[in-house]
């Protein structure tokens, strides 16, 4: 798998599909028909002819992220081949002036239990009880995690969206064995298609601990992600998606292994303000180490709704739980957790601190496990603050 995902990343080289350009206008008129297709647009919302119009006026005035808004909308509700590969080719017009992309992201991160310890004072064996509560013990904290990310974006032949990136995160916490900065490089095909898309993404993603050499968890990880998205309507779908990827530490061989995922997953409005997403995971890790090794099934759903213009408030939930394989050291029985959690959360629109409108959340997660190290609960809050250019 290491060999496939380092190939593919090599072997293709970006190239760029241009289209015809749209017809030129004074900015006045451009600018008038924008406001009045507005106007109209807000009325029908279905209205293909008018959302194109605003796509090509907003085009026009050098807004070409909005233009590109409006094409996705279309793309996703073409009615037949020759309909999307028009709009793709107009798609392509208005990526020609904007093909590379740039992102900043910053999150404070405040936590009950930073280091996620076991909130148990005792660690039963068949050698006898080991007394944990001093060495471990739940410490409050905040973490802060900064980054940035870099992007491509072209048309291949046969309408093929090609976008490569490059992102690298630091985060810094008060305990010193969590600060780390990870690195990733990726290729995502994206394929159009009447009702969907579909999307291969190979990546090399690397990851550098400011621990000591000999116990850190520096690790390269070689994955190649596919999904598939249908649309059920213009506003709702069904995602399928699959990753694989092989670990490889640089000094905790025991880690190294293949891991899996496999998700299906619905988006949906119930309403024009309300959103719902629901999420069933299955994971599967298999590093060297037996009793590391481990299949998972996490249930998630996600409730949003927008409040006038004040900004979008969240609910969430989540249940998981992991069977373990081989036998746990000094325990001889195989590990088992259960995990739940449900938070909250909020994206301000009318606050903006540095032009960037902040996101909160927060959520209360407990895990259970019949190795009493990894029993645990926390309390974990995000302030996000992402400004992409």
């Amino acid at each position: 798998l290491k060999y496939l995902v380092i190939h593919v990343l090599t072997c293709f080289l970006l190239t760029t599909a241009q289209a015809e350009q749209y017809s030129s206008q004074s900015q006045s008129q451009v600018e008038q028909v924008l406001l009045i297709t507005a106007q109209q647009l807000a009325q029908q919302p279905t209205n293909r002819v008018l959302r194109f119009r605003y796509a090509k006026a907003s085009y026009q005035l050098g807004n070409q992220d909005v233009a590109k808004y409006h094409l996705r909308v279309m793309m996703r509700t073409s009615q037949s081949e020759n309909e999307l590969k028009q709009l793709t080719a107009a798609y392509a017009t208005v990526t020609a002036d904007s093909l590379w992309s740039f992102g900043m992201n910053l999150s404070i991160l405040p936590s009950t239990n930073i280091n996620k310890v076991s909130s148990n004072k005792f660690f039963d064996t068949s050698s006898g009880r080991f007394y944990i509560g001093d060495a471990a013990g739940e410490k409050s904290g905040a973490g802060i995690k900064i980054g940035s990310r870099l992007s491509y974006q072209s048309i291949l032949p046969n309408s093929v969206f090609l976008t490569s990136g490059f992102e690298i995160n630091r985060s810094q916490y008060p305990a010193s064995r969590l600060n780390n900065v990870d690195a990733s490089v990726s290729l995502k095909f994206e394929k159009r298609y009447v009702a969907g898309v579909r999307q291969v993404t190979p990546y090399i993603r690397r990851h550098l601990y400011d621990a000591s050499p000999t116990t850190n968890a520096d690790s390269f990880r070689y994955g190649i992600k596919f999904s598939n998205e249908h649309y059920l309507t213009s506003s709702s779908s069904v995602t399928g998606t699959f990753s694989a990827e092989y670990r490889e530490h640089d000094n905790l061989s025991y880690l190294n292994g293949d891991f899996y995922n496999t998700s299906l997953s619905y988006q949906g409005e119930l309403s024009k303000a309300t959103e719902l997403a629901l999420n069933i995971r299955l994971t599967h890790n298999y590093p060297k180490q037996e009793h590391l090794k481990y299949r998972g099934v996490s249930l998630e759903g996600v409730l949003s709704r927008r409040i006038g213009a004040l900004g979008i408030a969240g609910i969430n939930s989540n249940l998981g739980m992991r069977q373990y394989q081989g036998e746990f050291p000094f325990l001889w029985k195989t590990r088992e957790d259960r995990s739940a959690s449900i938070g909250t959360s909020f994206k301000a629109l009318k606050v903006e601190i540095f032009d960037v409108s902040p996101k909160l959340s927060c959520q209360i997660q407990q895990n259970w496990s019949n190795v009493a190290l990894y029993d645990f609960k926390s309390t974990d809050c995000a302030i996000v603050f992402e400004k992409n250019f």
